[in-house]
């Protein structure tokens, strides 16, 4: 009878024990998708600055290039400003985009551990337990919450949903709650007005060019004309 409440104590100690060091893994888990959140926010601001300075760059080196040409093969020339503007700010589109998907990521595996750690759960504390002064202050309806509610705010909670965490992320990359755009749908569309800003530069540019190369040589300025009004115009 002794050995058997031995072995039942030793079985119970053992269960605490790989309990414990489960909680632990989940915990050091949970530091990790944390860290990580933070570092794909933090990348994918720096990189959204990275990229606006190199097109900043661009965009004032061919201002500056505009005033100081003066032949027509010039403004030909001068088109790889825009045109390169275009291609950055795409390739800005892509890698932003990435960053993003996976600071979402990391807030699906947080909120995973957070409902198993049981953070999600709604709380029932004894308010009469709590110091007079407490007790005061949480009398008012207006207060009930703070007994109540998960320790996870409830907005934070409310913005689940998706089917599937590929669904969750997928939702929330460009929109936010309301179908707002969020902080990388804003970054994007301005990468994106860029883009067709180059466009916008590079057809500028050889039109002037063309008008150029007309005053120089009217014969071939004509019919680089024509086919310039062919390309804008569809035919």
């Amino acid at each position: 009878m002794r050995f058997c409440s031995r072995g039942r104590y030793v079985a119970v100690g053992l269960l605490e024990k790989q309990k414990m060091e489960e909680d632990e893994r989940l915990f050091n888990l949970y530091k990790l998708a944390i860290q990580e959140q933070q570092y794909f926010l933090s990348e994918h601001q720096k990189r959204v600055g990275f990229y606006m300075g190199l097109i900043s760059a661009l965009l004032a080196g061919t201002v500056a290039g505009f005033f100081k040409c003066e032949r027509w093969y010039h403004y030909i020339v001068l088109t790889l400003g825009p045109i390169s503007m275009g291609v950055v700010a795409n390739i800005a589109i892509q890698g932003v985009d990435r960053l993003y998907q996976r600071f979402l990521e990391a807030i699906t595996v947080i909120k995973k551990l957070e409902v198993d750690f049981g953070l999600a759960r709604d709380r029932t504390v004894d308010g009469q337990n709590l110091p007079t002064g407490v007790q005061n202050n949480l009398a008012s309806s207006d207060s009930s919450w703070m007994l109540t509610e998960p320790l996870i705010p409830y907005r934070y909670l409310q913005s689940g949903g998706g089917g599937t965490s590929k669904g969750w992320v997928d939702a929330r990359m460009r929109l936010a709650g309301g179908g707002r755009r969020n902080y990388n749908g804003v970054v994007c569309s301005l990468f994106s007005m860029v883009r067709g800003l180059g466009i916008v530069l590079t057809f500028f540019l050889l039109i002037i060019g063309a008008v150029k190369l007309s005053a120089e040589h009217p014969e071939v300025g004509q019919k680089v004309s024509d086919l310039l009004r062919r390309v804008i115009c569809g035919g």
